[in-house]
């Protein structure tokens, strides 16, 4: 079961145009939003089954990759003391673009 943890790996490059919504004053900054997931700054909102996570509240986020049939990408953490499955595909793309979002969130978390 190969896992690797996003903390350690290296460093995410600066933020291209169009790759986050630049807010106005007061607005959350959104690394990512799709049709399975919103990445925010203070959120990570995943739309199936409906969860929330507070950015805030995350500790120990990590990747686990799985083998069925088709690869299974997970992310997870532990929230609020427990272990938590944030996101989960088969979509490797999807699965890269919601990762980079959670890490700028996490880092965005880390300067304030």
């Amino acid at each position: 079961m190969p896992s690797s943890r996003i903390r350690n790996q290296h460093a995410m490059p600066s933020l291209a145009p169009g790759d986050a919504a630049r807010p106005e004053e007061g607005e959350m900054p959104t690394y990512y939003r799709g049709p399975s997931a919103h990445v925010t700054h203070e959120v990570f909102l995943v739309r199936d089954p409906g969860a929330a996570f507070a950015i805030s509240e995350l500790r120990d986020v990590h990747v686990e990759v799985y083998r069925s049939r088709r690869r299974v990408y997970e992310l997870r953490a532990v929230y609020h003391g427990r272990s938590a499955c944030l996101f989960r595909t088969t979509n490797e793309r999807l699965f890269g673009q919601v990762k980079r979002a959670l890490v700028r969130a996490l880092e965005h978390r880390d300067t304030v």
